[in-house]
């Protein structure tokens, strides 16, 4: 059949495709079975998953808020950062739930993520209690001795009566646990390191007691005369009315002993060094009593004239009372000196060019209490009604509580108490004063619940109130009654802040004691999270 060799070649290509195809054709259904086998192993794989229920709690983990049935939501551990898979995430034998809102130890890292058995850095105090987990340099009890050294001594790192033997670090017969936080000389060195037996600087005062150590030149007492000097001259450097030859370094008539720790005009030298009788700069003071030497323009009594205007003008330039000739640039009777740095209207013009008696624009107020001089229309107190318009119904246009008769509110109808109960609990009713969540913090839609009861509150003054707290059930009792606490005290501050008088509120925490209904859904708990406010009497 196949004789040539065309042919031959011709029929075993023929071969060659049709066994192509068939292993084509082959490998198509094996790939085929094994996509269905995927597919029925990823369906076994999802039903195995949606069925898992780690806590037991009869709720598949796919739809369970609380996985490992510590006590804690997952969204609750996921802020956090314990393990929403494992209900004792520090593996200290004690539920997440118990340590999610304590911090033994102060460190700011709750107990939920420190262990009560674990050591991490080996000091001898377990993580919760060690406020540096990360240190063994740490003292836990404050006794003056780390841990490390308690531990290696054997002692209780947790208690600061059990420590190693007592050091006296300058050896000066004084344990250091004594001088612990005392620094007697006040040079920011603890007495621990400062010898009250040794002395340093050779000036005759100990090391202790010496504020500096280094310096013989250092005055101890105060009195003008340094350590040395009095120790060269017998006298002592520690007292300060033991003084050696009485000075007078800026010859003035008065001993250095007398001005020492004086600075009489303020400025920063003492009166050791400031004549009572030299005038450096020629302005009528002496220097020891010139806050400015340098400047003759200084105005020592601050009546609004320099000491050099005072001195010309023949004036005393130490008394207020004592000025030249009275300027008043607005000619209200008030001296310039009386109204410099006082703006009354606050419309940015001093009081020293605006008059207490000129009405520049005929609208009943006088410039100086008017903030636009220029426009009638202004409305100075705020009351809605212009000042020309209250000058010509004779109204003062500088009290707010005094309108024309067309613009007085109407009388307000009494109401009874139950009246005024039904109208704020209706409010409550259709808004909810609310918080940010876990804390005392008033939301800004809550912000506004609180306007509106103000604006009922405030129409009935004699009214009193208790404002009451409530919670839902998650969480800690006592927690949850602190919470509440803390929440009406925040509604209280806000309603006296607007305005409201304290003494009308009192407040009380209910936390979770007095539910409206049963903390069995999320919408019965936030039925049960809420502000009441209960009228108590007039």
């Amino acid at each position: 059949m196949c004789n040539s060799k065309l042919k031959v070649a011709v029929c075993i290509l023929g071969l060659f495709i049709i066994g192509c195809t068939f292993t084509h054709c082959s490998n198509e259904k094996r790939e085929s079975s094994a996509a269905e086998n995927n597919v029925s192993t990823e369906k076994v794989a999802a039903v195995q998953e949606a069925i898992k229920d780690l806590d037991g709690d009869g709720i598949a983990d796919s739809k369970d808020d609380d996985i490992d049935g510590d006590g804690l939501s997952n969204k609750e551990e996921e802020t956090l950062n314990s393990d929403p898979f494992n209900k004792d995430t520090d593996g200290d034998g004690k539920l997440d739930g118990t340590e999610a809102k304590k911090d033994t130890d102060g460190d700011s890292f709750l107990d939920i993520l420190e262990s009560s058995v674990k050591d991490k850095d080996q000091d001898g105090v377990v993580d919760e209690l060690d406020s540096d987990d990360t240190t063994v340099n740490n003292d836990s009890d404050g006794d003056g001795f780390s841990n490390i050294a308690e531990k290696k001594a054997s002692t209780d790192p947790l208690n600061a009566a059990s420590h190693p033997t007592l050091k006296d670090t300058d050896k000066d017969g004084k344990p250091d646990k004594e001088e612990m936080g005392k620094d007697s000389d006040k040079d920011n060195k603890s007495d621990v390191v400062e010898s009250s037996k040794l002395d340093s600087d050779q000036d005759g005062v100990v090391d202790e007691l010496d504020a500096d150590d280094n310096s013989t030149g250092n005055d101890s007492d105060g009195d003008g005369f340094s350590n040395i000097e009095e120790k060269n001259a017998g006298s002592n450097p520690l007292d300060k009315a033991s003084v050696p030859e009485i000075k007078d370094t800026d010859e003035d008539g008065k001993p250095d002993k007398d001005e020492a720790g004086k600075d009489t005009d303020g400025d920063g030298k003492s009166d050791v060094v400031e004549s009572a009788k030299i005038d450096n700069d020629s302005d009528g003071v002496v220097d020891e009593l010139d806050a400015d030497d340098a400047d003759p323009r200084n105005d020592s009594d601050g009546d609004g004239a320099s000491n050099i205007d005072e001195k010309n003008a023949g004036t005393n330039p130490l008394d207020k009372a004592s000025v030249p000739e009275v300027k008043d640039t607005d000619e209200d009777g008030k001296p310039d000196t009386q109204e410099e740095g006082k703006d009354t209207d606050g419309d940015g013009k001093s009081d020293v060019v605006e008059s207490s008696k000129l009405d520049s624009d005929q609208d009943g107020v006088v410039d100086e209490f008017d903030s636009d001089d220029s426009n009638p229309q202004n409305d100075s107190d705020g009351d809605g009604v212009s000042n020309i318009d209250e000058k010509n119904a004779g109204t003062n246009p500088l009290d707010k509580n005094e309108k024309p008769a067309a613009v007085q509110e109407p009388e307000k109808k009494e109401q009874s108490k139950a009246e005024i109960q039904q109208e704020i609990n209706k409010l409550l009713e259709v808004e909810h004063i609310k918080f940010e969540v876990d804390s005392s913090t008033i939301t800004t839609e809550g912000i506004k619940t609180i306007k509106k009861i103000y604006a009922i509150l405030k129409k009935y003054p004699d009214i009193k109130m208790e404002i009451g707290g409530h919670t839902d059930s998650d969480g800690d009792a006592k927690y949850n009654q602190n919470l509440s606490q803390e929440r009406v005290d925040s509604v209280k501050k806000a309603l006296v802040e607007f305005g409201l008088d304290a003494n009308r509120f009192t407040t009380k925490g209910y936390g979770e004691s007095k539910p409206l209904v049963p903390n069995n859904s999320a919408e019965n708990k936030a039925k049960n999270r809420r502000v009441e406010f209960i009228i108590i009497g007039e």
